[in-house]
Parts: structure tokens; sequence; C-alpha cells
């Protein structure tokens, strides 16, 4: 006689039931981690700006400005690093330090007259930042900021994750205002998630003041579109 297998009382849909729920409960109980670990080390205030933005139900962002029409301190990076403006012929190596970066857009930056500031270290550039004019259009938000002929936008600031924490942003900022300042312009303008603690120091010890918030609150198909700015402060666009 020929011995058969014992028959399975779960059938295939039944195993894959199974295993469906508990790929499901691990995901929950990550994400219950994860919720847990922001408000611990972060806050409920943070967590709660993380919840609506995951949701889409809101996005925002803090609008910060630099005055440059007082003097500026200067700020020195803890390592060595020299500041300067990338060049066309230079892009190569701002493409090793940014990957991801598209070569198209980074070539339409550069000519349409964006400036791009670049921090090297031993000839590696480690921290980058650009500044634009004009209409700004502002993808995450899904709207424009207009900029008077007096103010620069500054955005896209990106440091290399070693050398984070040397101030080498800040000093890079300092000496973006100088070359702004000296190029005419009166104003800085830029902007930083409200939960990115370490873009809000590097702003502060930049000499940044807090302008306003700028985003938008969505209800099914209906979206609103908000901008507060401080009191008595210039709305960007708005003539000096």
């Amino acid at each position: 006689m020929t011995a058969q297998a014992p028959h399975s009382h779960h059938t295939h849909n039944e195993k894959m039931s199974s295993f469906s729920l508990a790929a499901h409960s691990q995901t929950w109980r990550h994400k219950l981690r994860r919720v847990t670990t922001i408000f611990r080390e972060e806050g409920l205030k943070s967590l709660w700006i993380k919840l609506l933005r995951g949701v889409g139900a809101a996005r925002w962002e803090l609008l910060w400005e630099r005055p440059l029409d007082v003097p500026l301190e200067n700020v020195t990076a803890k390592v060595s690093v020299q500041i300067e403006v990338l060049d066309q012929i230079h892009v190569v190596d701002y493409l090793q330090f940014r990957p991801d970066a598209n070569p198209a857009d980074i070539g339409r930056r550069l000519a349409s007259g964006q400036w791009c500031f670049i921090a090297r270290h031993q000839r590696r550039i480690v921290h980058a930042d650009w500044i634009m004019t004009g209409q700004v259009w502002l993808a995450y938000l899904a709207c424009e900021l207009p900029l008077a002929p007096d103010e620069v936008y500054s955005y896209d600031s990106f440091t290399s994750p070693e050398f984070r924490g040397q101030n080498i942003a800040a000093a890079r900022s300092v000496y973006m205002q100088r070359t702004m300042q000296e190029s005419g312009y009166k104003r800085v303008v830029t902007m930083t998630l409200p939960d990115n603690q370490a873009a809000i120091r590097m702003h502060e010890r930049a000499g940044y003041r807090r302008l306003g918030s700028i985003g938008y609150v969505q209800l099914g198909p209906w979206r609103w579109q908000f901008c507060r700015i401080r009191r008595g402060a210039r709305l960007p666009g708005s003539p000096p």
C-alpha cells in the first residue's frame, strides 16, 4: 500500500489570507513603532505635522528672510572648505556630489542664470545651494512664489551626510549673502519644513529670521492656499 501525505485542512486561499494578515500586522507594528519614536524624540507637534503631510491633508513650509541692507557677520566652517560658484565646466563634479540629480535639469538651471554656490573640501564638493530670481514654482506646495526685482530665492540646499554639523551650510550662506549684496539685491527668501530642526538652526546661525508660513489645506477636492506673513513684514514679491 502506498503511503499518502496527510491532507491539509488549510486551502491555498486560507494560507494566502494568513500570510496577508501577518504581513499587514507587521506593517502596522512598524508604523506604530515609527509613530512612537517620532513622538518620543521630536514631540507631539512634529508628529502631527508628519501625519497631516503623510495623508496629504495639509502641506506647509516656514518662510524665512535675510535682509541684505545690514552688515553681515562672518561664519566659519569647522573644517577647511573653499566656497565658490559652480560653472558649466564643473557640472560633472556636482553630479558626483548629487548622483540623484538630472544632468539636463542642472544644465537648464545654469543656462537660465541661476547661481549654484558650492563648498569644496579637498577639491570635493560637500555642500551646495541654489539661488534664483523672478517667479518661483514651488512643486511641493503646487503654487508660485513671486519675487521682487531686489529679491532672490535660496533652495535645494544639501550637505553630504558625513559633513553635516560642521557649520558648512551657514558659512556658505553668509558667502552667498555677501555676493548677492554686492550684486545689488536687498533680501534673500527661503523655506524650510516646519519639523526640520537642523535647517532651522542653520538659518538662524546665518542671520535669517522667520517671515511667516505658506502652504495649503485640502478637504476632498477643495484646496485652500494660504500665505501668512509676520505683522509689519514685507510680502515676497511686493515692492520694497
